[in-house]
């Protein structure tokens, strides 16, 4: 380790390995190790700092288990419950938060979504780092308070899309806004595997967080519904989180030509073995077990690892995702949440080899000229030197 290099602690929240802790572990892999040295950080002992620990050194900020499992109730059974938790818990990790943070020469820290706001954000301020905020979704209505409070313990924020940015300009207002710039997620390209497809049969593929918000069930809803496809099969790659989504899509798949394929780590071959990907996420919704549901996609990964692929994407149109596919030219839009207009979608490309192949040639130049991770690590770079006043 060099003590002249500036420091750049890339933190993440999360316990899980999904898109946000990718994307943060693509970013400290991409840092110029001539220019800085990165290292990595979490609450705890996260599968996103496992990972780090093998390529930068790692700082576990070892945060109590009660601000881990903490999600509200005490405050409806206790009235004075969040002071307790302030003065027994947060306030002293804070302290040693900020000790750990001017031991280890911190010169900025990246902020992989907005709960390391809350977690470093206060002992940042402290000990006089900047912060930098990727913003990688839309905010949730209900709390704006909430997310404009977090803001101020950012000194820059990164939005991934345009839609997020104008998102961040309506709930944290203008002048916070004007300190956020836009950089596309990108993802590394690929050599990707040859699959013999079959010929009399068109694969369809879903993959992701199977989540109502991922909106698997509309989907499975316009496949049902729509009349004179062609021979079809439909591959769900991903995990479920809630039984009764599973069984809810379970139930409507039910007859249809679905294999739930689980989770899988072999996306370029699944892709490759694909006719059209599908991502369907949607915007509003009411399910009886939730109530109301409501969601901002502010990018998404799979249909950028589509596009590389060279497969056409039927996709909502919805935030971000419009700024990824490019509408009757890498793929096609529909309306957000309506399986009829999916079902059109569906039909129309499905019995159009030609223009299928046309689009997947599309996406592919449309990512490698807006959507490769070395754009996306050089953007960051740069921002992180002019945070740090120095050049890459």
């Amino acid at each position: 380790m060099n003590a002249d290099k500036p420091r750049i602690l890339f933190h993440n929240s999360y316990p899980g390995m999904q898109g946000s802790q990718k994307i943060a572990l693509q970013l400290l892999e991409g840092l110029p190790s001539d220019k800085f040295e990165a290292w990595a950080g979490a609450p705890f002992d996260t599968e996103f700092l496992q990972n780090a620990r093998q390529q930068a050194p790692t700082l576990d900020f070892q945060l109590p288990t009660a601000l881990r499992s903490y999600q509200g109730g005490m405050l409806r059974k206790h009235p004075f419950g969040l002071l307790w938790l302030f003065f027994r818990y947060l306030a002293p990790f804070w302290r040693r938060a900020a000790r750990l943070l001017r031991k280890n020469r911190i010169a900025l820290i990246y902020a992989g979504n907005e709960r390391c706001l809350f977690f470093l954000g206060i002992p940042a301020r402290w000990a006089g780092i900047p912060v930098v905020w990727h913003i990688q979704s839309g905010f949730r209505r209900g709390r704006p308070w909430l997310h404009r409070l977090l803001a101020r313990l950012a000194t820059h924020g990164v939005a991934v899309s345009e839609a997020v940015r104008e998102d961040a300009k309506q709930v944290l207002g203008e002048r916070w806004a004007s300190r956020i710039e836009v950089v596309h997620n990108g993802i590394g390209d690929l050599d990707m595997p040859v699959c013999n497809k079959p010929e009399n049969v068109l694969t369809l593929l879903f993959a992701g967080s199977l989540i109502p918000e991922k909106g698997l069930h509309v989907l499975v809803e316009a496949l049902r519904n729509t009349q004179g496809l062609p021979v079809w099969q439909l591959w769900v790659a991903g995990r479920f989180r809630e039984a009764w989504y599973e069984n809810r899509v379970r139930s409507m798949a039910d007859g249809l030509p679905v294999q739930f394929l689980g989770f899988r780590d072999d996306l370029p071959q699944l892709l490759s073995a694909s006719d059209i990907l599908i991502v369907p996420s949607i915007e509003k919704a009411f399910f009886p077990k939730i109530g109301e549901f409501r969601w901002k996609e502010g990018f998404n990964l799979v249909a950028l690892e589509g596009m590389r692929a060279g497969i056409p994407v039927i996709a909502s149109a919805t935030y971000g995702l419009k700024e990824v596919v490019a509408d009757r030219e890498t793929g096609l839009f529909f309306t957000p949440g309506n399986p009829t207009d999916l079902g059109e979608k569906l039909a129309g490309l499905m019995a159009d080899p030609v223009l299928r192949t046309e689009m997947g040639a599309a996406g592919r130049k449309r990512f490698l000229q807006y959507f490769t991770l070395a754009k996306m690590q050089e953007r960051f770079n740069t921002l992180f030197a002019q945070k740090l006043g120095t050049t890459v």
